[in-house]
């Protein structure tokens, strides 16, 4: 070995490392480094020249000053060098994912954290506010479903202890239709996703959960670059105990891209650039080209629902809970997709978007609410809560916030079931439906997750329904403004007036599940 110059910087460095300076003039030497909590290490230490310039610097850099040199100039190295973005079993856990960190990963970055990574501006209480391409809206849900009698090889993903690998085929549903996609378009997706998330500057990994209680639980990974993602993902993911990253058993693995383009999205067979991939039985999500946070949820809400319905025997229903979860039984309110029932801002919300049903209750699925406003520019309440200007003129936005308020996790059966709609083919007011026909509502408003099947779906509402002694009714609000609040509340104190379901509405509702199902036996 060389002759070497041992300089301990415990100011500069954390204790016990030590950097190593070659004392030659010229060339490289090769020298074991030694730390008094670390295993001996080989430093690679660089030709210095001695000057009163140099040795002002080593003083600098003695009191505690960083070197201000390119680490690739730099005439010594200092190892470990971990800082929050340069961890190095985070990046060897991305890299087992083949997304391979260009500059800086993050895991459950802290709210202030991705507030400042973001390209947004702040509100004078520290509410990050975003634009929004109205055009990456739009996206296109695809499932990988497992086919019948077909053996093909999936693309390959680490090992998840909690989700095993099964062979499946590629398909793509965009309301009731489906689209194939071949394997190797599958597999191509994958590959321009994880080689985009490697190429950005930021990758930030968010480990949580959907469903807010054990008995609805499945554990989510996901990567994404952009921090205004993350950040949504921290506000309306239920939050699990993290402990070491490799113990961290997830049921589903999601790679979230909102900044990719493809070049040929045709050439994967896909209509759009803004899509989501859902492959259900390999527990994989995949969300690129759009910025819409639905699309995160719904793809999330998809992968999950099999598993659930097996495992647990319930349902995962894209509706919302009002009321309930330590007070009472909640109603679940659902509502059509061009009309959330969110945007009225007026009820006692518990469970938002989406709720998990089984025999044992109603569970929330999410922990956090994202609503539209009409008056955008005070909606930001507490650091972090997520504005997206939906519009060039800012008079309209998406707010995404924690659900304050709402300690339990669970709740009971509901005492109601409501489906709101402002279709004219239904009579004004309120409409009752008895046990037979709760079904055709449900069928023909449905807008969850095609990874179930028809005819496993309708007996088990059906039942749900029942064992629970729910009463359903449909509200028409055409003439309420939006505002259901008082409907609602009657529907609670059991002092609502309502019609039974009429023939001529029954069989319409029939002809628009059947639309919706052509499978429905």
């Amino acid at each position: 070995y060389t002759l070497c110059t041992v300089n301990i910087y415990r100011k500069a460095q954390r204790p016990g490392s030590i950097m190593i300076r070659s004392g030659l003039s010229r060339g490289v030497s090769l020298v074991p480094a030694f730390s008094s909590a670390r295993s001996p290490a080989l430093v690679l230490g660089a030709a210095s020249i001695s000057s009163r310039a140099h040795i002002a610097r080593r003083r600098r850099e003695a009191q505690g000053y960083a070197p201000s040199v390119d680490a690739a100039d730099q005439d010594f190295i200092t190892f470990p060098n971990e800082y929050l973005g340069n961890q190095y079993d985070v990046n060897w856990t991305l890299n087992a994912y083949k997304v391979i960190p260009r500059k800086y990963a993050f895991r459950n970055l802290s709210v202030k954290g991705l507030v400042q990574h973001a390209d947004g501006k702040t509100s004078p209480k520290k509410g990050l506010i975003m634009s929004t391409d109205a055009q990456n809206e739009k996206f296109v849900v695809h499932y990988a479903e497992s086919a019948p009698g077909q053996a093909q090889s999936s693309p390959s993903t680490p090992p998840n202890p909690a989700a095993s690998p099964s062979p499946s085929s590629s398909s793509s549903s965009s309301s009731s239709s489906h689209h194939i996609i071949t394997t190797e378009q599958y597999r191509g997706l994958l590959k321009e996703v994880k080689t985009h998330l490697s190429d950005v500057d930021a990758v930030f990994m968010h480990d949580g959960a959907i469903g807010s209680h054990r008995a609805a639980e499945a554990k989510v990974r996901a990567i994404t670059d952009s921090p205004a993602t993350a950040l949504y993902m921290r506000h309306m993911f239920p939050k699990v105990a993290l402990g070491d990253i490799n113990d961290f058993k997830h049921d589903l693995t999601a790679y979230i891209a909102p900044s990719l383009k493809l070049a040929s999205p045709e050439a994967h067979g896909l209509k759009s650039g803004a899509f989501s991939l859902v492959d259900s039985s390999r527990g994989i999500v995949v969300v690129a080209g759009t910025s819409n946070p639905a699309a995160i949820t719904q793809a999330l809400v998809a992968a999950a629902t099999p598993r659930f319905f097996k495992d647990k025997a319930g349902l995962f229903l894209h509706a919302d809970a009002v009321g309930g979860f330590g007070s009472g039984k909640p109603l679940l309110v659902f509502s059509p997709p061009e009309e959330p029932f969110l945007s009225t801002q007026a009820a006692e919300v518990t469970g938002a978007s989406h709720v998990a049903w089984t025999k044992d209750g109603i569970y929330r699925v999410f922990d956090g609410v994202s609503r539209s406003s009409a008056a955008p520019h005070d909606v930001a309440k507490q650091l972090g809560d997520l504005v997206e200007m939906m519009d060039a003129a800012g008079k309209t936005a998406r707010v995404t916030t924690p659900l304050s308020g709402v300690a339990a996790h669970g709740s009971e059966h509901p005492q109601a079931i409501v489906f709101l709609t402002s279709d004219e083919s239904v009579p004004m007011g309120v409409t009752r439906l008895n046990p037979d026909q709760v079904h055709l509502p449900f069928l023909a408003r449905y807008s969850g997750p095609s990874t179930l099947h028809v005819n496993d779906l309708v007996p088990k509402f059906k039942e749900l329904v029942a064992a629970s002694g729910a009463q359903v009714y449909i509200i028409n609000t055409r003439n309420l403004k939006g505002d259901v609040s008082p409907i609602l509340k009657s529907i609670r104190d059991q002092t609502v007036k309502s019609e039974p379901l009429a023939a001529k509405l029954e069989k319409s509702l029939g002809d628009l599940g059947r639309k919706a199902f052509p499978a429905l036996a």
